[in-house]
């Protein structure tokens, strides 16, 4: 489906589908606009990320807080990167859901970023030992996530307009289909949502 008007050959992305797209994949909504508010579903707000207690390095084991900070530390670049993306789509809007093509660039440059910073934190994601109470769920979010890099980094490599909305359309479908829930993982973890806790 080619979301290309055929007036000036705008491009058409769907305003609100790719923002709720890269929004269910945020580690946990708050923040701007129609990103996934996690509000009630969140507390204890954690003013800032903060490394892993002594005991938790010396023993292995990390404790609830300790995975709290550790997960603020890895997911923080995702939204930061994520940010971008959706702000340089509401920046050059022509307010009916279609942007410039002109901006093609900036945003292939941008799903890279993004892709590039959500393969980071899988890697991350995966190589920590979770408390058990969370684990699994934080290795769900981090399946979801590989597979929302690779499709974020091939958009980033598309050659034109057309491939740019076959990419994605392909890259809407994925993200509708996700199974984790990051809003549980931040409530279980004690920390507040994305909008406290990111350091962009």
């Amino acid at each position: 489906m080619s979301f290309v008007t055929n007036e000036g050959h705008q491009m058409r992305i769907l305003k609100w589908a790719i923002i709720g797209a890269v929004a269910v994949l945020v580690s946990c909504g708050g923040g701007s606009s129609s990103i996934v508010q996690e509000s009630g579903q969140t507390t204890n707000s954690l003013s800032s990320p903060s490394s892993p207690s002594s005991a938790a390095v010396e023993t292995g084991i990390m404790t609830v807080a300790d995975a709290g900070a550790v997960y603020l530390e890895i997911v923080n670049p995702v939204n930061c990167a994520t940010h971008i993306v959706l702000d340089l789509e509401s920046a050059n809007s022509l307010g009916d859901g279609t942007f410039d093509p002109s901006v093609l660039s900036e945003m292939k440059s941008a799903f890279a970023v993004l892709g590039g910073a959500r393969q980071d934190a899988f890697r991350s994601l995966m190589a920590q030992k979770w408390p058990d109470v969370i684990a699994s769920d934080i290795d769900m979010m981090a399946r979801d996530w590989a597979k929302a890099a690779n499709a974020e980094e091939f958009i980033s490599g598309v050659v034109d307009i057309g491939a740019y909305n076959v990419a994605v359309a392909s890259y809407l479908e994925l993200t509708s289909k996700v199974s984790s829930n990051p809003g549980y993982i931040r409530a279980t973890l004690g920390v507040g949502p994305a909008s406290e806790t990111d350091r962009c």
